[in-house]
C-alpha cells in the first residue's frame, strides 16, 4: 500500500477568503442599492429631458410614452434662437431668469448676512435669554406656513400695497430663519473659543470678530445655507403666484409653471443641479460638520 499524505490547509487562510468574500458581497449590494437609489432620483430629470424632445400633440398624449417618437431637437433651437435673436426680454424665459438672478443675488447676500449675524449671537456671545430665545426660534420651525399666509398676504398687499412688485420676494429672504440659523449656529459652536480671546486681545469687537474671524472659518456651512436660499428662492412659485400680475416680473418658476414650456421647463431645472454638482462636496461638509458639532 501506497502512502497517504494528509494535507491540512490553516483555518486562517479559509476564514480569510470567505470574510473577503462576503465584505466583496457586501460592497456589491451597497453598490447595486446606491445606483438603483441615484436611478429612482434621477427618473424625473430623466423623463423631463424626454418629454422636452417630444411634440406638443405627443408630450400631451394619453397614455403617455416614454420615448419620443421623433426627436424634437428644434424645440431647443428655438428656444436658443430666441436669446440670441433678443425675444423673450418683455415675457419669456431671458426676462424670467434674469429677473430670478437678480433677485437671487440680493435675497442671498441679505439672506447669509442676516442668518449668519443671528447665529453667530447665539453660538460666539454671552447675553441674557440667549437660551431661551434660541429655543424659541427652533420652534418656529414646527410653524406652518399656512398659518402666516393670510396675515403675510393681507400685511404686504393691503398695508404695504407690496403687490406687483418683488418686495414679498426679497423682504422675507433678507430674516433669519431658524433651519438656517441652526445650522451656522452649530457649525460655530465647534470653533475653538481660544480663537476668540486672542482676536480680543488683539483689539477685535465683536463686529469684527464676526467679519474678520468666525465668518471666513465658516465657508463651508456658509456654502450649505446659500445652496438652500438659492433653491427657495429659485423654485418659488408660490410668491409671485399671490402677489404679481405682470408678465415681465415673473420668475422662473412662475413662467413655467404658467406658460408650460416643456423645452423651458427642462433649462430652468439645470442650474440648481449644476449648482449642487460643483458645490456638493462643500455642501455635505457643511451639514455634516454643523450636525456632529456642539
Amino acid at each position: 500500500m501506497g502512502e497517504w499524505a494528509i494535507v491540512i490547509l490553516p483555518r486562517g487562510i479559509s476564514q480569510q477568503r470567505i470574510d473577503r468574500a462576503r465584505k466583496i458581497a457586501w460592497r456589491v449590494a451597497l453598490y447595486l442599492l446606491l445606483a438603483a437609489g441615484a436611478a429612482l432620483f434621477l427618473m424625473p430629470v430623466v423623463w423631463l429631458l424626454l418629454i422636452s424632445l417630444k411634440s406638443g400633440a405627443e408630450a400631451r398624449a394619453w397614455p403617455p410614452t416614454l420615448f419620443p417618437k421623433q426627436l424634437m431637437w428644434q424645440n431647443y433651437a428655438n428656444l436658443f434662437r430666441g436669446f440670441a435673436l433678443g425675444t423673450g426680454w418683455g415675457c419669456g424665459l431671458p426676462r424670467w431668469l434674469l429677473n430670478t438672478a437678480i433677485i437671487g443675488v440680493i435675497a442671498e447676500a441679505g439672506g447669509l448676512l442676516a442668518n449668519s449675524l443671528v447665529a453667530f449671537s447665539f453660538a460666539r456671545l454671552r447675553w441674557r435669554l440667549r437660551e431661551p430665545l434660541f429655543i424659541l426660534t427652533l420652534a418656529t420651525m414646527f410653524l406652518p406656513g399656512q398659518v402666516t399666509m393670510v396675515p403675510t398676504y393681507l400685511l404686504f398687499s393691503q398695508a404695504f400695497h407690496w403687490n406687483n412688485t418683488w418686495f414679498p420676494q426679497l423682504v422675507p429672504a433678507m430674516f433669519a430663519t431658524a433651519s438656517a440659523v441652526f445650522l451656522l449656529r452649530q457649525y460655530m459652536l465647534g470653533i475653538p473659543v481660544e480663537i476668540d480671546e486672542s482676536a480680543r486681545l488683539d483689539g477685535c469687537g465683536d463686529l469684527a470678530l464676526y467679519w474678520r474671524v468666525i465668518l471666513p472659518m465658516c465657508k463651508p456651512a456658509l456654502g450649505a445655507v446659500a445652496i438652500f436660499l438659492f433653491s427657495a428662492i429659485w423654485n418659488d412659485m408660490f410668491t409671485p403666484l399671490l402677489y404679481i400680475r405682470k408678465c415681465e416680473l415673473w420668475n422662473v418658476a412662475m413662467g413655467v409653471g404658467v406658460g408650460r414650456s416643456l423645452n423651458t421647463a427642462f433649462v430652468a431645472a439645470i442650474p440648481p443641479i449644476l449648482l449642487f454638482v460643483i458645490f456638493q462636496k462643500r455642501y455635505i461638509q457643511g451639514i455634516v460638520v454643523s450636525g456632529v458639532k456642539g
